[in-house]
């Protein structure tokens, strides 16, 4: 192998390193976006168990009676956020998920605890599937 002019070694240098910087870089964003997506991970998880709790112990009491209006906002929200959040996960079972529409009768107590309980699982299935990278992470 020929040896490389000074000119020509300080260019690869120059080219190794860049490169190097590259490479951190894209590292530095990969972390930063799983930190963020775990962080909304952990808002849609609390957010979600927090409206099912409620909406699980109002099931109990009265199964048939529909939910109030506030209600129906916080359902809807949640299942818009969670459905934003998985777009990419190719999730079935939360892309078929659709929010109330409030014409009409409202939604019984009973509908609105199982599709926050499909909520629930989805961000499960989300969480486990993450869980390995973002240890290697190491922001588990």
């Amino acid at each position: 192998m020929p040896r490389l002019s000074p000119e020509e070694l300080h260019a690869t240098r120059i080219a190794k390193k860049k490169e190097w910087e590259a490479t951190t870089k894209r590292r530095q964003q990969q972390q930063e976006e799983a930190e963020r997506q775990k962080v909304r991970l952990e808002q849609l998880v609390s957010a979600s168990d927090a409206l099912y709790d409620e909406m699980d112990k109002l099931t109990k009491k009265a199964p048939a009676m529909t939910i109030s209006q506030l209600s129906l906002e916080r359902v809807n929200k949640i299942i818009r956020a969670v459905k934003e959040f998985l777009v990419q996960e190719k999730d079935d079972f939360v892309e078929e998920l659709v929010e109330f529409v409030p014409a009409g009768d409202m939604p019984e107590y009973r509908d609105v605890t199982l599709v926050l309980s499909q909520i629930k699982a989805g961000l499960d299935r989300f969480g486990e599937k993450y869980q390995k990278y973002w240890r290697t992470l190491g922001i588990y």
